[in-house]
């Protein structure tokens, strides 16, 4: 909650609730910066994803993104015309 609270939500604003559960999505910031959260993303499992996750430097931290395979996977997974576009420029 406190990186939440960081990132710009008031005190008493987030909670464990609002990000549990599958099927939702949290949104924060603006384009180009807006950073998603997803409780459960279709095609693939948490811990299956962490264990294919990369860790990328940024600065002094390493950040765990999601795979380029279970990224594909998902993209097409969602079916969403917006995904599909994607899943078509990824490498």
């Amino acid at each position: 909650m406190t990186v939440l609270h960081e990132f710009g939500f008031p005190p008493g604003t987030a909670s464990t609730e609002m990000i549990t559960g599958g099927g939702k999505i949290i949104r924060m910031g603006f384009e180009p910066m807006r950073l998603e959260l997803f409780t459960s993303i279709p095609g693939l499992e948490f811990g299956g994803c962490y264990d294919r996750r990369d860790l990328v430097k940024i600065g002094r931290m390493l950040v765990p993104f999601i795979s380029l395979e279970d990224l594909k996977i998902n993209k097409l997974a969602s079916g969403r015309p917006k995904d599909l576009q994607d899943l078509e420029e990824l490498p």
